[in-house]
This record gives C-alpha cells, structure tokens and sequence, in this order.
C-alpha cells in the first residue's frame, strides 16, 4: 500500500510551543509520535497565514508564487 503524507498547520501553534506544551496537546502529540515533525521551519512571510504556507509548501518566495499576505497577486490585481 502507498505511504500517504498528511501535512497539519495550526495557526498560534510553533514548534517551540509544541515542544514545551506536549503534554496539553494529547492527540496531536500521539500524531507527532507516530510521524515526523519539523521543529524548525520558517517562513519567508512572517505572520501571514497563507503566504508563509505557500513559501513552505512549494519554496519558492512571494514575488515567484505571487502570494503576498493573504492575497493573491493575478498579475492586475489582488483577490
């Protein structure tokens, strides 16, 4: 059977916290353990929900994907 990838993202959720905070967090912590977690990854767009998920995903910066902040730039204008 193939292997499968969830990829969870919580907003006001880092690393760090995650790491102090285990213990308050039961079930995404036996997610944890049974997968990898990333505990340093940042983003290009800090404290913008979707552009910083964009950089991470693809790695490419804003000016490539066109994601600036919560926005997206369609060449004419944001939507």
């Amino acid at each position: 059977m193939p292997q499968k990838l969830m990829v969870i993202m919580i907003d006001g959720i880092s690393a760090d916290y995650f790491a102090t905070c285990r213990g308050r967090l039961l079930h995404l912590s036996a997610l944890a353990e049974r997968g990898l977690v990333v505990e340093n990854l940042h983003s290009e767009v800090l404290g913008i929900s979707l552009g910083g998920r964009v950089g991470m995903i693809t790695g490419v910066s804003a000016d490539q994907s066109g994601v600036y902040g919560n926005l997206i730039w369609d060449g004419e204008r944001f939507r």
